[in-house]
């Protein structure tokens, strides 16, 4: 089998000006539209104030009423960078808070499909969820959310994503249009 190559597309850089001395990580830093170290500052200042995303006070109450009740928490994460890293956090924040029984999963594109999809939610209703919580995905998977509702055993179902949403019909999703 003969290796394929893809081509390289570089970006007009932002900026002519030097973001990094060394001319590969400059250049990496331009081409992904970086014009200064001031656009790669990502303290906790940084971060938008958590109350201003749409429905996170009622998702807070519904997170809350869980952990006091010592519910089973399934996450279903992503396998991407951003999906695995917000699938960690959310296990580790849920054991902070005292959560005792928190599972996640994470979806295999070939099997499941992407995000939260009627086979994810089928994986997950073995583990008989208290509450089920996405992270990074779902926003869009109205087909995952019925599947969801139609579980056998009752289980709440919390949404959480930076991407706009399109589930109208689920009353909590907790989101941010916060930057890529």
């Amino acid at each position: 089998m003969q290796k394929q190559t893809k081509p390289i597309i570089e970006r007009t850089p932002s900026s002519t000006h030097e973001v990094h001395p060394h001319p590969v990580i400059n250049r990496v830093l331009q081409n992904r539209g970086i014009a200064s170290m001031a656009d790669m500052e990502y303290s906790l200042s940084q971060l938008i104030e958590p109350f201003s995303m749409a429905n996170m006070k009622q998702a807070c109450i519904v997170l809350e009423r869980h952990l006091r009740k010592g519910s089973r928490f399934v996450i279903i994460g992503d396998f991407d960078c951003d999906g695995a890293t917000s699938t960690s956090i959310a296990v580790a924040g849920l054991r902070m808070m005292g959560a005792k029984d928190v599972h996640f999963l994470i979806p295999d594109r070939v099997i499941h499909g992407y995000g939260l999809t009627p086979p994810i939610v089928s994986l997950a209703a073995e583990l008989e969820p208290d509450i089920i919580v996405t992270v990074d995905n779902g926003i869009a998977s109205l087909d995952g959310a019925a599947a969801v509702k139609k579980l056998e055993r009752p289980c709440d179902l919390l949404i959480t994503q930076r991407h706009a949403p399109s589930l109208t019909r689920i009353s909590r999703v907790a989101h941010s249009r916060a930057r890529a």
